[in-house]
């Protein structure tokens, strides 16, 4: 059924009828039905919902533009006051006619000034409040207020900033000789007159045929402190003075000092008063034969001066960076404060705003979706009783149909038996003669409580006899009574024309239960072993099956105790319950072309032409202690094959990617920091130190590979069946110089910051060969460990090692410390 078409339009003849409702007409059609729906919503409600919601909660707030304008009508009021000389204060009429004016210029859209309905009383009160408050936002208002009020008395009163005085400018006299600078230093006010005299001596002394002599500002004479004019004469430059006070001269150099000390004073004619003068030139004898190189020019030396009238320039200029950079960052803490303040408000107004919202949109949707529940239920109702008319109708029709069928059906069945049983019964009459025959020549043939039935089958095993066999072998198993009475007959089971095949047969038809009883009796003369093998062969199939069952169920079966095999049970459970042992083989320190068994502990090539290793989870470090023990057992290997190898020792760390165990052999190949690991290889070959040396023992499949190492003496060993095998062969000269063969049996390990893992290295020649090995780390073992050895994988006192290592090297860390 296709989904109908749906028109929802809002209809204007109901809106006509009844103002205070909105209604909304849902029109369905299609070719199975038609609805016509008429929802109104309730105008009140609406205009309820779109109250609450349109409440700006930004009304009752001031902004800082608002808070600034009621502050400056005020201030400005009290600016009139001045002009007038009237005591005057803002009334709310200006606050309310400033207010509006201000409105009808604010931007669309923003939430100021939106307090026309205000009276000039609550702008006052609000004022009030601004300044009971205080605090940094007043502050912030007030300065801004208070400088463009400031400016606004500025423009209003008469300008007396603009007069300056004539002594307070001070233009410099040039000389007449092109390419001089005269340079000066300004101390206190300067006195126009004595400059025009310094001139006019200036012009005097070039005419007369004297040294140019440039004028220089002069200084405001100080009855405490003695002028001193200092005379600058360079080569191609007119004279120069330059003023400073004797004291801070001979404060800043020592040698000045001792000048101006031999220097009586004068009466200078500029300054009327008595002065000491002093001269540099590159004139004089001294320095008449040397470059200065513009050691006595006027600007130069005028930095001199400088800096000694005002050495306390730098610090001045440091305390003013300090002052300028403390004023930024309190200019930034209080823009910091007020802002966080803004946003705490902001913050506050949006959840208190998103709070009444989501409380009307609950409101509106509990509201409405109860109206929905209950027209739903009514149109339920409604279609429910379309439903039952309907269905009843149907169901009538299919009543009256239904037994219409079942009666003709009913006469065709009966007619058609009685047409068939008499042309069947003759056929069935035959058949039941042939039946009865066949048995009686199967009986003669093949009696079942007979014990010939074994003789007839040996007879079909001398002539193979096939069919004739797998008759008698089914008579003599099909039924677990028959063969215990056949059995009387066993000796002639013993029959050395009565074929293997055929009494594998005779098992394998056999119930499992006759099979474990055999298998608990000896009076019997055929082969026991056709019994085991056939138990072991049901055993494996029962293992394979019991892999298949979730670990609920084969508890379940254990319970009921109505099992075959109970010992293959508890070995499936046991071996699901058993968790991954703490040292075990890693899948990341093995090489790719190896396959990890679900143990963890076995591991198979499955490569040609690599020799592919793998490591261990855990290590052994050069710091720590003990005696370890580990076996290896050659599950399969196939040591006839030439080429084909297995190495099992200790080896170094090679990396975490398996790609680094491709190709490596432990003891042969370097490892981490260029150090080589310990192995001993199934051929008999001894590695280590990358190099091998025969040592005469090998191993093959069924032996068991032990690996010890003593880190209290710092070597290794491994035995072979439990035996300790013989490493290295050394020839020694003994009792007159005859030579004898040292039997070593432990090696040293030579590397002093050591880190070995038990390892193991894989070499197949050929492909499909099957090479497994099975570790051993936790025990028990095959073979008693050797004396005070401890298993590997003990993990309660690898554990504990460990935590006494960390703790001895964490001492020796604090000591370093």
């Amino acid at each position: 059924m296709s989904q109908p078409p749906i028109t929802l339009t809002l209809d204007p003849s109901q809106n006509a009828q009844n103002q205070q409702r909105q209604s909304f007409v849902l029109h369905i059609r299609d070719k199975y039905h038609q609805l016509d729906v008429n929802l109104i919503i309730s105008h009140a409600f609406l205009k309820e919902q779109k109250t609450a919601t349109d409440a700006n909660p930004l009304n009752e707030e001031f902004s800082l533009q608002e808070d600034r304008l009621l502050m400056f009508v005020e201030a400005s009021a009290k600016l009139a006051e001045d002009e007038n000389g009237e005591e005057k204060k803002a009334s709310g009429r200006d606050f309310v006619k400033s207010y509006a004016a201000r409105a009808r210029n604010k931007k669309a859209g923003t939430a100021t000034f939106n307090k026309t309905n205000y009276t000039g009383a609550q702008f006052k009160e609000r004022l009030a409040s601004v300044r009971s408050q205080g605090g940094l936002r007043y502050a912030i208002l007030q300065n801004s207020v208070s400088a463009e009020v400031e400016a606004l008395r500025q423009q209003q009163s008469p300008d007396q900033n603009q007069l300056v005085m004539e002594d307070d400018v001070l233009e410099p006299k040039h000389s007449n000789i092109p390419n001089t600078k005269k340079q000066s230093v300004i101390m206190g006010n300067s006195i126009s007159e004595k400059i025009n005299t310094a001139d006019r001596n200036r012009r005097h002394n070039v005419a007369s045929g004297g040294k140019p002599f440039a004028h220089g500002h002069s200084v405001t004479s100080d009855s405490n402190q003695t002028i001193v004019e200092i005379v600058l004469s360079v080569r191609n430059q007119e004279d120069t003075i330059i003023c400073a006070h004797e004291n801070k001269l001979a404060h800043s150099s020592p040698y000045l000092k001792r000048l101006l000390e031999s220097t009586a004073p004068q009466m200078s004619e500029i300054l009327k008063e008595p002065v000491k003068q002093i001269s540099f030139s590159e004139y004089d004898k001294q320095y008449r034969d040397y470059e200065m190189y513009g050691c006595f020019d006027p600007n130069n030396f005028n930095r001199l001066v400088m800096f000694v009238e005002s050495p306390e320039i730098q610090d001045r200029y440091k305390d003013l960076q300090l002052k300028y950079q403390a004023l930024l960052e309190q200019n930034q803490k209080d823009i910091d404060t007020v802002v966080n303040e803004l946003i705490k408000k902001r913050e506050e107004h949006l959840s208190t705003y998103n709070t009444k919202i989501e409380k009307q949109k609950n409101d509106m949707l509990r509201v409405l979706t109860k109206c929905r529940e209950f027209d739903v239920e009514r149109i339920n109702t409604l279609y429910d009783v379309h439903i039952q008319n309907e269905t009843e109708k149907l169901q009538s029709n299919q009543d009256s149909k239904q037994t219409e069928i079942e009666e003709y059906y009913d006469r065709e069945i009966k007619d058609a038996q009685i047409l068939f049983r008499d042309q069947q019964a003759q056929k069935l009459s035959l058949v039941q003669n042939e039946i009865d025959e066949a048995r009686n020549n199967i009986e003669m043939t093949l009696p079942r409580n007979d014990p010939s039935i074994i003789s007839l089958l040996i007879l079909c095993d001398i002539v193979k006899a096939e069919e004739l066999r797998s008759c008698c072998i089914n008579i003599l198993t099909q039924d677990s009574e028959v063969f215990e009475k056949l059995f009387a007959a066993r000796e002639s089971l013993s029959c050395s024309f009565l074929r293997g095949d055929t009494l594998k047969i005779i098992m394998s038809h056999l119930t499992t239960s006759t099979l474990l009883n055999l298998s608990n009796r000896y009076d019997y003369h055929f082969d026991r072993t056709f019994v085991l093998r056939e138990l072991e062969y049901r055993k494996s199939i029962q293992a394979e099956e019991y892999k298949e069952v979730k670990i609920e169920n084969l508890i379940d079966m254990q319970e009921s105790g109505e099992i075959l095999f109970p010992e293959i049970l508890d070995f499936e459970i046991l071996r699901r319950r058993n968790k991954k042992p703490f040292v075990h083989l890693s899948s990341q320190l093995m090489s790719p072309f190896l396959s990890l068994n679900d143990d963890q502990l076995t591991v198979s090539l499955k490569g040609l032409n690599r020799y592919s290793s793998l490591s261990a989870t855990h290590n052994r470090v050069h710091s720590g202690w003990g005696k370890w023990y580990y076996e290896v057992v050659i599950v399969s290997f196939p040591a006839s094959e030439l080429g084909a190898s297995i190495s099992i020792g200790w080896d170094t760390f090679c990396g975490n990617s398996p790609v680094n165990y491709d190709g490596h052999i432990p003891g042969l190949t370097a490892g981490e920091r260029n150090q080589y690991g310990y192995s001993w290889q199934s051929d008999g070959m001894f590695h280590y130190e990358g190099r091998g040396e025969f040592c005469e023992s090998s191993f093959s499949q069924g032996d068991v590979v032990g690996c010890a190492l003593n880190q209290d003496k710092k070597h290794i060993m491994f035995y072979k069946n439990g035996e300790k095998i013989v490493l290295i062969k050394r020839e020694m000269k003994g009792l007159q110089n005859k030579k004898q063969i040292q039997n070593i049996h432990s090696v040293q390990i030579t590397d002093k910051n050591y880190k070995l893992y038990p390892s193991a290295c894989l070499y197949s020649p050929k492909k499909n060969l099957d090479c497994t090995i099975k570790f051993n780390f936790s025990g028990p073992f095959v073979y008693p460990a050797p004396p005070l050895y401890e298993a590997y994988g003990d993990e309660r006192k690898i554990m504990r090692q460990q935590l006494e290592i960390k703790q001895k090297l964490g001492e020796q860390n604090n000591f370093v410390d």
